[in-house]
């Protein structure tokens, strides 16, 4: 299991949804193996090159790490917050993301039962990354066309050696 990084087609797939059975729980478990390795606090199924819907996160909730199947957002608050965001699919890079500050969401957890959680902060921010990159969405896909233009080169690089030139 490796991390895909900006450029390789999986990143752009909307996810598939999930069955949660042994399979798909034991790939969530490396996930989450595979999220610490590479001192990450999310990690989208997507980005290790599986177009499903799962997400594993560990804001530092002293609980472990979540692991989502198939969440979504059902609510989001309308108070909108400015925050750097780095994403282990684009080494090195970050980019001030907006977002809302709080949301509610759903999702199954590993023994397939429906949860809701509400998520504020940290939290909130980990879960809205990650979702989007279910959706095939990208950091670089918050900023305008003119801050993209300005980071073309580091994303080539990043593109063809999988991290930001020094």
């Amino acid at each position: 299991m490796e991390i895909k990084v900006y450029g390789n087609p999986t990143l752009r797939l909307k996810a598939q949804l999930v069955e949660v059975n042994s399979e798909t729980v034991k790939l969530a478990e490396e996930m989450v193996g595979m999220m610490y390795t590479s001192n990450g606090v999310g990690l989208a199924a997507p980005q290790v090159g599986v177009s499903a819907r799962i997400i594993v996160l560990d804001p530092q909730l002293k609980t472990g790490p979540l692991i989502l199947f198939n969440p979504e957002i059902y609510w989001a608050d309308n108070d909108i917050e400015a925050c750097e965001e780095g994403c282990l699919s684009f080494p090195g890079m970050t980019l001030e993301i907006d977002r809302p500050s709080s949301i509610r969401y759903c999702y199954l957890d590993k023994e397939g039962k429906r949860r809701e959680r509400d998520a504020s902060g940290y939290e909130a921010r980990i879960v809205q990354h990650e979702l989007d990159h279910l959706e095939g969405v990208l950091i670089v896909d918050h900023v305008s066309q003119a801050k993209r233009l300005l980071l073309k080169r580091k994303l080539s690089e990043i593109k063809k050696t999988g991290k930001e030139q020094e």
